[in-house]
């Protein structure tokens, strides 16, 4: 039974909820240039990426000898002490700010990850700009209606250093030199959407707007403006591969926090053996020491390949095969402290450059 008024209610709430909806309600997006304003002002923080009294000193402590050395240190602590957040991104992403995300330790994506990252670098020193991009192959797709609901991007930073501008993956400890601002075209198949200090200062203050503005550019952007960018990737930490059980792994893992750490076991030496050139573990290796290592795999850990004799042959195996060649090394050992200590060794190996897409 309809109380007297409720009707009325009833179409204001859906008058409100349409509102909600209209265009008129999403915040116009603004993308800012580069070269817009002097490399000093984007060392300035803006409204969402304002770094705390805590970030300000951790940044202060990860300062290295050089601007490479700061990059890396201050993506690998991210990496080890930012984990995933478990819940729903509706109303999470974009809403919170780098020193929230920071006091949490907890992010939803790689906009997150990227703002804390931009943060921690300008506290550090260094001017960074916060890049939005949309996948160039989603674009496509979306303009041919073949691209469904689901909706590609990914956060970067073009962090100025002493050799220039470079661009900066947020959440794979990668970043590409020989990089032109001016360029939309990105690494990975990105375009941009847009720059600014942060998400807010794009005028994207939740996941509806950037959905609404990837949707927007579609309609406006010429893929023949698409083209691909070949610059020299810098390789932030080599991977180490371990062949080793579950439970080391873990615990290497933990002691090892912001390394990349890759952890076979039986399953997944088959899977390498026989997909080894698509390995994302071994994917910055020339192509003719991943063919060797192939080889070399095939030849020597056939048996590990074996489920019920793996625990057995890993925990006799004091040690196999160090590479240092390439970025990779592969051990497998039992002790726990002793696969620490080698990983503190290779975790220090120098930064490592080659050109690719």
């Amino acid at each position: 039974m309809r109380t007297p008024g409720s009707s009325k209610v009833w179409w204001v709430m859906v008058a409100t909820a349409a509102a909600a909806l209209a265009p008129g309600c999403i915040p116009p997006l603004k993308s800012r240039s580069t070269s817009s304003l002097p490399v000093s002002d984007w060392v300035k923080p803006g409204s969402q990426s304002r770094p705390s009294a805590a970030m300000v000193k951790l940044a202060r402590s990860l300062r290295g000898s050089d601007d490479l050395e700061t990059i890396r240190n201050i993506h690998r602590w991210v990496r080890a002490h930012q984990r995933r957040f478990s819940g729903s991104k509706r109303g999470v992403l974009r809403r919170r700010t780098a020193a929230e995300l920071f006091a949490s330790g907890t992010y939803s994506g790689c906009a997150d990850r990227g703002l804390v990252l931009a943060s921690l670098f300008r506290a550090a020193g260094l001017p960074t700009v916060y890049v939005s991009s949309v996948l160039k192959q989603w674009v496509r797709d979306k303009a041919d209606s073949t691209a469904g609901g689901h909706y590609r991007g990914h956060n970067f930073l073009e962090v100025h250093t002493s050799k220039g501008w470079v661009i900066v993956d947020s959440t794979r400890p990668l970043l590409w030199t020989g990089y032109d601002p001016k360029d939309r075209n990105l690494p990975r198949g990105h375009y941009v959407l847009a720059k600014g200090y942060d998400s807010w200062d794009m005028g994207i203050r939740s996941q509806r707007h950037l959905l609404w503005h990837m949707d927007e550019l579609v309609e406006r952007v010429d893929p023949s403006r698409f083209h691909e960018v070949h610059l020299q990737v810098v390789v932030l930490d080599r991977p180490l591969v371990v062949v080793t059980v579950r439970s080391i792994a873990r615990a290497l893992r933990r002691a090892m926090g912001g390394v990349p750490i890759k952890a076979l076991g039986p399953s997944r030496i088959r899977g390498w053996l026989s997909r080894c050139h698509k390995c994302r573990g071994l994917a910055l290796l020339p192509a003719d020491l991943r063919a060797s290592l192939a080889s070399t795999l095939f030849g020597v850990v056939g048996k590990l390949t074996d489920p019920h004799r793996f625990e057995e042959l890993v925990r006799a195996t004091p040690r196999f095969l160090p590479l240092s060649r390439g970025g990779l090394c592969l051990y497998v050992r039992r002790s726990v402290k002793e696969l620490v200590r080698a990983a503190r060794r290779h975790s220090k190996g120098p930064i490592t450059a080659k050109t690719c897409r």
